[in-house]
């Protein structure tokens, strides 16, 4: 292991329900410059938003 930094939360959001409903996890969204390997991301990253509507 290596340690890179730290990080710190100084403060909630004022709206963090809201905020965390707002949130989606994919499995797809990676930056610039790395992508997946394994072919099953990309199937994954398209069931992900309809979970979570369902989840709405």
């Amino acid at each position: 292991m290596v340690k890179l930094g730290t990080v710190t939360i100084a403060a909630l959001a004022g709206n963090s329900g809201a905020a965390d409903r707002a949130l989606t996890f994919s499995p797809g969204r990676m930056p610039a410059g790395i992508a997946a390997a394994d072919p099953m991301l990309a199937v994954r990253t398209a069931t992900y938003p309809v979970s979570f509507q369902q989840r709405q």
